[in-house]
């Protein structure tokens, strides 16, 4: 009797172990932008001995994220509302506040953030941090995640220089705690924040930094370069901080490295379009104009496929649809122009006269759309802020 219970402790610690790792995972390529793996390795470890709770709540925030990316209103409301119930029951369970709560509260703004909802998200962010700093002090272990979730949701909202404040704080944080914190997803996150807003803020030398620790961070956890969108960001800001500080020949390789790595996703993905207009500026520096012509090629490929998938009389739909595909919809027809600008100055310095001439119809037709785009943006929110004037002045005159 006394080995069977061993073994079915054995078991119970193994499964457990095993949901942890996924989880762990999980966690991982969440903040990496690689939501379908993120889906996978929860689903996994949900069905492990997750006891916890921790995999449901980020389950639910990956999965509002997804339903942002697929423009599914249905799914990101019904995401949205379970995380809302979830951490109401969490809270009211909790006689003090706990790190589940914590978390609970965190995910929930993250959802709410990538669903368009600003205030509700930074509201949630706040409220966590203060309880955090109240009940456990500013230095304690429970500050870490809402300090990060603040830091990503300023980086969100423009503000830079708070979003670095918050997210090196945490990072420090996390770095004095190593052997205390197991989670390498939390310095993940804090690395992808102050590398974004270093190179914002002109701060190339500190963006280059933490984009080396990102990516060494990667190729440690074995995230793939290929489908991670926040290394792929990292790596372009590697290049791009390069050929700041003229390292032109460093900057060079790197944009070689990651566009040979995208391209096995396939030769013309969307992804493609920063890495090929940046390494072609590289080029054009150092006067591989050939190359930065063939990279510029690819590129007006790139932008045809896009506005072909997503014409930009269908790309206008509501802000509850996501507004970060929205507005990349929308930018297609002046990435379109500034390409085959650039790719005409190129042919020209190049001495092919006839082929740079041969783009000039075209990038006519651009810039055209490009105007239309734009007069059509400002007719529809005119058109909005009317329906919402007549719709409150109507119920003015009810009431």
């Amino acid at each position: 009797m006394a080995s069977s219970d061993s073994n079915t402790n054995n078991s119970s610690n193994c499964n457990s172990l095993e949901a942890n790792e996924h989880l762990r995972k999980a966690y991982l390529m969440r903040e990496v932008a690689d939501t379908d793996g993120a889906l996978a390795q929860l689903d996994r470890a949900q069905a492990g001995d997750n006891a916890d709770g921790e995999a449901s709540l980020v389950l639910l925030a990956v999965k509002a994220a997804k339903a942002v990316s697929q423009g599914d209103n249905e799914a990101l409301r019904l995401a949205v509302d379970a995380l809302d119930q979830r951490s109401r029951e969490i809270k009211a369970k909790a006689s003090i506040p706990t790190m589940l709560v914590f978390r609970a509260m965190c995910e929930l703004g993250r959802a709410r953030l990538v669903a368009g909802d600003i205030e509700l998200a930074g509201q949630a962010f706040r409220i966590a941090l203060g309880l955090a700093q109240d009940e456990y002090g500013k230095n304690s272990l429970e500050m870490i995640y809402p300090s990060l979730c603040l830091a990503i949701y300023h980086a969100s909202q423009g503000s830079n220089l708070l979003a670095l404040a918050l997210a090196r704080d945490a990072v420090n944080q996390l770095r004095e705690r190593a052997k205390q914190v197991n989670d390498p997803s939390l310095l993940l996150a804090g690395l992808i924040v102050i590398n974004n807003c270093s190179f914002k803020e002109r701060r190339f030398q500190q963006a280059l930094a933490a984009a080396d620790e990102l990516l060494d961070l990667g190729a440690k956890h074995s995230l793939s370069l290929a489908v991670c969108e926040r290394l792929q960001e990292a790596a372009v800001v590697k290049m791009m901080s390069l050929a700041q500080l003229d390292r032109l020949q460093e900057a060079k390789d790197q944009g070689e490295i990651l566009v040979e790595a995208m391209e096995t996703q396939g030769k013309y993905s969307h992804r493609l379009l920063e890495p090929l207009c940046q390494l072609a500026t590289v080029y054009e520096r150092i006067g591989s104009r050939d190359k930065a012509s063939r990279c510029l090629d690819q590129a007006l490929v790139v932008v045809s496929h896009i506005v072909e998938e997503t014409p930009f009389a269908t790309s206008s739909g509501s802000a509850e649809a996501g507004t970060a595909s929205t507005d990349k919809a929308a930018s297609m027809p002046f990435k379109e122009y500034q390409v085959l600008n650039r790719l005409s100055e190129t042919y020209f310095l190049q001495g092919k006269f006839v082929d740079a001439l041969k783009l000039y119809p075209s990038s006519m037709r651009a810039r055209y759309t490009t105007y239309v785009a734009s007069s059509t943006n400002i007719i529809d929110m005119l058109s909005k802020h009317l329906a919402d004037f007549t719709e409150e002045h109507q119920r003015k005159q009810k009431s």
